[in-house]
């Protein structure tokens, strides 16, 4: 692990993960645009639609409070020849809204309709919109909240206005049902989506009407939203918008929506047009997961670009191991080459399915002389080609080198190739196609690498040389812990009179001499026992029976745990 550690321990990779974080932020912030231009969208939508229902409902209100009246100044001036149904179809005043016309004694029993002569006595004496006129002497237009007409069976809102008597007291009233699944139709031919919904309020925050494009709408009509920011701030700002949420009780069928209102003028009731959020998102949500699909292919090659260089840092590691255990004189050479591998940087390009440069880092430029006027995005292959041609960082046949490069970023297939240029330094080139078209390609600088191998190569030949000195000159052999012989050098052969087969594996007593005795060799195998090393002279018996003397030195290899493993002679 830390070895994975050190290898991206590096500047490639403090910039990948900037530019990570730097992309992200940016798209965040986009995304967040996204969300802000579409909720001011949603606002504008919203409010238009509210001043186009706002003047609709005004235009149908007060067309038909105008009605009312006339209706009245006609019965107030000859109440007992009025003949209410047959003037009612003569001036048209009937609309597709309208159900009926009727009107109320001061008792609350309803008189006259303008659906034809009423079949059965009507009592309408304890309902809000007769009690309002009877315990008031105030001439106003009432608008009731949504009930089922006692004479028609509709759903409707009732408006009445009070009739006055030839002395000033109280006539009864006039009224007229508007038609609220008529007025529905009108809300929904306004696309405002499948989850949109559109309502009129009244200042007490009964509904009134509402679209019907959920299932279960019409179960609102009629129904309080109390406690909505609506109802709190109409007073003060007629017209208005605000979030309707999952932590907000005024919501419908729980769903989140943009709700925006306004008070109809002259009218004690407010248009509401509510937009869901999946709807004034949906644009913002899409531009979004475009964002967050580029984050994530930006990201996954900048991770590609700091695994590569991570992975190449573990073999530039792995290679300065190798040679520093070679040989102990290039330890100085070593610790030169070791810090230059460790810091050695790569060169990156990205180039477009035109051949034309995306970006470059700063070392791409540096490894081909190339200056930043020349690594302009937009710079063609070939131009970027010829400049390293210019500048000497090229192979010796130029020409051959630029066709070369061309043709095999035109099969857009990977590959990896080795470039000796001409001033002799040594470039590796990975290129790698994309897939919307274009490559990207990681340049190394190999020649400090390709120098080092050449050196280690020239040790390794030397540790040879040096060992066939010594082969020569001295008896070499090497023995395990249980005594068993594991290695001999010819020269040890050559003297023993020993072919190497016949002594590997067999014991040292297969020389002994008879000369020395047996307290000798105790006292040698204490020694090297003891983790000392033992110098002195041994007489041994050859395979033909002849006795020789050696110079011997003996020393002992232990564990980690001090334990004999071998001996070497």
């Amino acid at each position: 692990m830390s070895k994975w550690l050190r290898a991206f321990s590096q500047t490639t990779t403090y910039l990948g993960l900037a530019m990570i974080i730097a992309v992200w932020t940016g798209v965040f912030l986009l995304a967040n645009q996204e969300r802000e231009r579409a909720s001011q969208d949603g606002t504008q939508q919203g409010s238009k639609l509210t001043r186009v229902f706002e003047e609709y409902i005004s235009r149908v209100i007060k067309g038909t409070d105008s009605q009312l009246l006339l209706l009245r100044d006609f019965y107030e001036q000859n109440p007992e020849h009025f003949a209410f149904a047959s003037l009612a179809d003569s001036t048209t005043i009937l609309s597709d809204l309208t159900i009926h016309f009727s009107l109320t004694g001061p008792d609350g029993i309803i008189r006259l309709s303008s659906l034809g002569p009423m079949q059965s006595r009507v009592d309408i004496s304890q309902l809000e919109p007769f009690k309002v006129h009877k315990n008031s002497s105030a001439d106003r237009l009432y608008i009731s909240t949504p009930v089922v007409g006692q004479i028609s069976g509709k759903p409707s809102i009732q408006l009445t206005r009070r009739l006055t008597g030839p002395d000033g007291s109280f006539g009864g009233t006039i009224g007229a049902s508007l038609d609220v699944l008529q007025l529905e139709k009108f809300y929904s031919s306004i696309d405002v989506g499948q989850a949109g919904v559109i309502a009129l309020v009244g200042f007490d925050g009964i509904i009134r009407a509402r679209s019907n494009r959920t299932p279960g709408a019409t179960t609102f009509i009629g129904t309080p939203v109390s406690q909505s920011k609506m109802l709190e701030n109409y007073r003060e700002y007629p017209v208005g918008s605000y979030w309707s949420l999952s932590n907000s009780t005024g919501r419908f069928e729980g769903i989140n929506r943009l709700m925006s209102y306004r008070v109809v003028e002259g009218l004690p009731m407010i248009a509401l047009v509510g937009l869901a959020e999946s709807d004034v998102f949906r644009h913002a949500a899409s531009q979004t997961r475009r964002y967050y699909q580029i984050g994530f292919g930006f990201t996954a090659f900048v991770l590609f670009v700091m695994g590569f260089g991570g992975a190449r840092q573990l073999r530039l590691d792995a290679a300065v191991a190798t040679l520093e255990t070679s040989k102990r004189s290039l330890e100085q050479t070593n610790s030169w080459f070791d810090p230059a591998l460790k810091n050695m940087a790569h060169g990156l390009c990205m180039f477009d399915r035109n051949q034309r440069l995306i970006v470059c880092n700063r070392r791409y430029g540096e490894l081909y002389g190339l200056t930043p006027q020349q690594t302009m995005p937009g710079t063609t292959l070939r131009t970027i080609l010829e400049a390293r041609v210019a500048a000497g960082r090229a192979p010796a046949d130029a020409q051959r080198y630029i066709e070369g490069r061309l043709e095999e970023v035109s099969k857009s297939e990977p590959s990896y190739v080795v470039d000796q240029l001409d001033d002799g330094r040594v470039y590796a080139v990975s290129h790698r196609p994309m897939q919307e078209g274009g490559w990207v390609a990681i340049h190394e600088d190999l020649t400090d690498i390709r120098t080092a191998e050449k050196r280690a190569e020239m040790a390794t030949r030397e540790l040879v040389a040096q060992r066939h000195a010594m082969d020569q000159a001295v008896m070499v052999s090497l023995t395990d812990a249980e005594a068993r012989i594991t290695f001999v050098n010819d020269m040890f052969c050559q003297s023993s009179g020993y072919p190497a087969e016949d002594v590997l594996g067999a014991n040292h007593r297969i020389f002994a001499s008879g000369v020395h005795s047996a307290d000798f060799f105790r006292s040698l195998y204490r020694r090297i026992m003891s983790g000392e090393v033992w110098r002195g002279e041994i007489c041994n018996k050859a395979k033909v029976g002849s006795l020789y003397w050696i110079d011997t030195t003996i020393v002992p290899r232990f564990d980690q745990d001090g334990k004999l493993l071998a001996y070497m002679a």
